[in-house]
C-alpha cells in the first residue's frame, strides 16, 4: 500500500498516511485495515487523512466510495483531511458528501486535531500531544 493506516489515539482517532500514487487495490487494502479499525474501536471514530504526501489518485470519487465500505459504519465520526492541495481537498469533500459524513479540510496535522480536540470533547488533550510527538 502507498501508506500506512495506524491509531493516533487508541481505538479513537485513526491516521492515514498517503504517499506516492493511490491505485483502487489502495483503497481496497486501506477499506479492509479500517474495517478491522471500526470492529474494535469506540465510537465515534474519527479519521485523520494526510496525504501531503500524495502524488496521484489513479481512481475517480464513484469508486472510492463504492470501495471504502467502512465509511457507512454506524461508528463514524468526523473525517479530516490534510492536504496542500486544492484539487485533492476537492476530491476529499465530494467522497465525504457522497457519503453525507460529517469532514473537514484542512493544511496541517495541527489543525486536524485542533479541530477534533474541539469537537471530540472526550479526546482530553490526548490528540494534540500524539500529533506534535510525530516525527
Amino acid at each position: 500500500m502507498a501508506g500506512s493506516v495506524r491509531w493516533l489515539v487508541d481505538k479513537r482517532v485513526i491516521l492515514i498516511e498517503v504517499t506516492s500514487a493511490l491505485t483502487l487495490e489502495d483503497f481496497v487494502e486501506i477499506n479492509e485495515q479500517m474495517e478491522r479499525n471500526h470492529q474494535e474501536g469506540i465510537a465515534p471514530i474519527h479519521e485523520i487523512v494526510d496525504s501531503r504526501g500524495l502524488i496521484t489518485v489513479n481512481v475517480n470519487p464513484l469508486q472510492i466510495r463504492s470501495t471504502l465500505k467502512y465509511m457507512s459504519s454506524p461508528k463514524w465520526g468526523w473525517g479530516i483531511f490534510v492536504t496542500e492541495s486544492r484539487l485533492s481537498g476537492m476530491l476529499a469533500a465530494i467522497v465525504y458528501q457522497m457519503t453525507r459524513h460529517r469532514h473537514k479540510i484542512v493544511r496541517t496535522l495541527e489543525e486536524a486535531a485542533e479541530h477534533l480536540e474541539e469537537v471530540g470533547e472526550t479526546l482530553a488533550g490526548a490528540l494534540l500531544e500524539s500529533v506534535r510527538s510525530l516525527p
